[in-house]
C-alpha cells in the first residue's frame, strides 16, 4: 500500500505556477497536500517551506510592488510561521535555515537572530550534503552574519571556507547576495576584511555584477578591533 505523496510529486504539482508567479495558486495546492495526514516528515517539512517562500515572495510583492505594508507583515509572519515549523520536523535542513535567515534580515530582525539559524553548520562537514551551492550560500550568509555583529575573525574564516576552501573550490560562481544585507543594515566591515574577500572573489568569474558592486561599496573601517559606527 503507498503510504503517501512524495515532495518530488507534489512539486511538480506547483512548478508551472511559481515558474509564472501565479503564487496563490502554488500555496492553494501546497495547503491542501499539508491537510494529508500520510505525508512523510519530510515531505511535511519540504512543503512547509515552500510555502514559506511562497509567502515570503508575495510579502516583498506586497511591500515594495503595491505599497500594502501591512498585507505585508502578515505574508512575513506566515512565511516565518512555516519556516519555524519545517525546521522542527527537519532541523538538519541547510535550505530552511537559509530562507529564515534571509528572512530575519529582509524584515529588519536584529542579525543575531540570523546567527541563531545558521551557527549550527558551522560544525558540519560540506561533503555530508548534496547541494553543495546551498551550502555554499549558507556559509556567506553566516559570515556576514558575523560580521554584523563584530565578529569580523570568525567571519572571514567562513569567507574563506565558502571561497577558497574545499567548498569554494566546487563552486563555480561565488553567491554574494548576502552583501546587500551588511549595507542595508549599514555595518561597516574592516578594511583588509573587505580587499581580501575581494581577493578571493576575483578568482571567479562572477557573472552578477550587481553582488559584486555590493561587495565593492562596503564601507569600512581601519581595523579589526574598532567598535561599528
Amino acid at each position: 500500500m503507498r503510504i503517501g505523496l512524495t515532495f518530488d510529486e507534489i512539486f511538480a504539482q506547483i512548478e508551472e505556477h511559481l515558474c509564472s508567479r501565479d503564487l496563490i495558486r502554488a500555496t492553494s495546492i501546497l495547503d491542501r497536500a499539508l491537510l494529508k495526514p500520510s505525508l512523510s516528515e519530510e515531505t511535511r517539512s519540504s512543503c512547509l517551506h515552500w510555502l514559506g517562500i511562497c509567502h515570503a515572495a508575495m510579502a516583498i510583492d506586497a511591500l515594495y510592488k503595491h505599497g500594502e505594508p501591512e498585507q505585508a507583515q502578515v505574508g512575513f509572519e506566515t512565511a516565518g510561521a512555516a519556516f519555524r515549523e519545517a525546521l522542527s520536523l527537519n532541523p538538519n535542513s541547510i535550505s530552511v535555515r537559509l530562507s529564515l535567515a534571509r528572512l530575519a534580515l529582509q524584515t529588519g530582525e536584529d542579525p543575531s537572530e540570523v546567527l541563531g539559524y545558521l551557527a549550527p553548520i558551522a560544525d558540519v562537514s560540506a561533503d555530508s550534503f548534496a547541494d553543495l551551492s546551498e551550502v555554499h550560500a549558507a556559509f556567506m550568509m553566516l559570515a556576514t552574519a558575523c560580521c554584523m555583529v563584530s565578529r569580523f575573525t570568525e567571519g572571514m574564516k567562513h569567507y574563506r571556507f565558502a571561497l577558497s576552501g574545499c567548498l569554494g573550490q566546487k563552486v563555480q560562481e561565488p553567491d554574494l547576495s548576502s552583501f546587500a544585507y551588511l549595507r542595508a543594515y549599514g555595518m561597516p566591515v574592516p578594511r583588509d576584511l573587505k580587499e581580501e574577500v575581494l581577493g578571493l572573489i576575483g578568482r571567479f568569474k562572477v557573472v552578477n555584477d550587481a553582488g559584486l558592486s555590493e561587495v565593492r561599496q562596503l564601507a569600512v573601517i581601519n581595523n579589526w578591533g574598532e567598535a561599528q559606527g
